[in-house]
């Protein structure tokens, strides 16, 4: 998918990486990816009471423990975000959007309100002609995302209240 993505072969890119979000990414079920969390977020309380880590600080340290909660669900949800957002980026293909937008989907659902991946999934939807439901997901996505981050999200937002394209390909 790497190679596919530098070179801009965008067909080859969307095969392979509609193989690996189907037949990977999407199978994992909530129950799996909550177990994988569970076992890493143990061997990270292992090490912490062991004193492998003993030369991090206390604030590290609890960083480090709250981070590792969530590990396996961040990096599936980042996954299927970042291929989808490149699918919008790179792909015309009703077909392929669909995709994305299933594999956008699947990442909200697995981290819900991010408001980077309803960023993604909402301009999806709008180019896929879906404008009202692309405007209402980036108007919620404006309550979550942070201050510095807002002005992108609004700049689509009025790019999309104006009809006006939100990409460039």
């Amino acid at each position: 998918m790497g190679y596919y993505g530098d070179t801009k072969d965008s067909i080859q890119y969307l095969k392979y990486a509609t193989t690996y979000c189907n037949n990977q990414l999407m199978n994992l079920s909530p129950d799996s990816i909550t177990k994988r969390d569970i076992v890493t977020f143990n061997q990270i309380g292992k090490a912490i009471s062991s004193g492998q880590l003993v030369g991090m600080d206390s604030t590290n340290l609890a960083q480090l423990k709250v981070a590792s909660e969530h590990v396996e669900r961040n990096i599936i949800s980042e996954r299927l975000n970042d291929i989808a957002w490149e699918v919008f980026l790179k792909i015309s293909d009703v077909k392929g959007l669909q995709e994305a937008l299933r594999w956008s989907k699947r990442s909200l659902e697995i981290y819900p309100n991010n408001p980077l991946w309803m960023d993604t999934y909402a301009n999806l939807l709008y180019k896929l002609g879906q404008k009202e439901e692309a405007i209402v997901m980036e108007q919620e996505a404006l309550n979550y995302v942070t201050k510095e981050r807002s002005e992108d999200l609004k700049k689509t937002l009025q790019k999309m209240k104006a009809g006006e394209k939100t990409w460039r390909n």
